[in-house]
């Protein structure tokens, strides 16, 4: 992938972090939220929002869907973690316990390597199937 792809990628993980993080600080970065809530917020935003966005984008770059998808999930992984530790963590003054105490966002950080390679495969053999029919 170009640099301009990696920065596209690394800029939209960052700015819905930002977005998530901002919606959350009158909830206490959601902790004041139930479980239950916790849950549906998480799985909202892994089977809601997040695909809608990452069609759209993984549309917009042109390298092959799969690659693109495990480098939107690294990006919607290990620098949103270090953001969150930052926040959390360090800022927050939990330390590394976030994990646990904020176990939706562990399970975000997992969850999108098993998400976006799931919509990039999608992607790619849609693209492929639409290929086939045309000719």
């Amino acid at each position: 992938m170009k640099l301009r792809d990696h920065l596209i990628l690394a800029g939209l993980c960052i700015l819905l972090w930002a977005v998530f993080y901002i919606l959350g600080r009158p909830y206490d970065y959601f902790m004041n939220f139930s479980r239950e809530l916790k849950l549906v917020l998480i799985l909202s935003t892994l089977f809601g929002i997040i695909p809608v966005i990452a069609i759209i984008t993984l549309s917009l770059i042109q390298v092959p869907y799969v690659r693109a998808s495990v480098w939107f999930a690294f990006y919607g992984s290990v620098p949103l973690f270090v953001l969150d530790y930052i926040t959390v963590g360090l800022i927050g003054g939990e330390g590394i316990q976030f994990l646990a105490s904020h176990w939706f966002l562990t399970l975000g950080y997992i969850a999108v390597w098993g998400v976006f390679p799931l919509i990039g495969k999608a992607l790619e053999t849609l693209s492929l199937k639409i290929l086939k029919q045309k000719f």
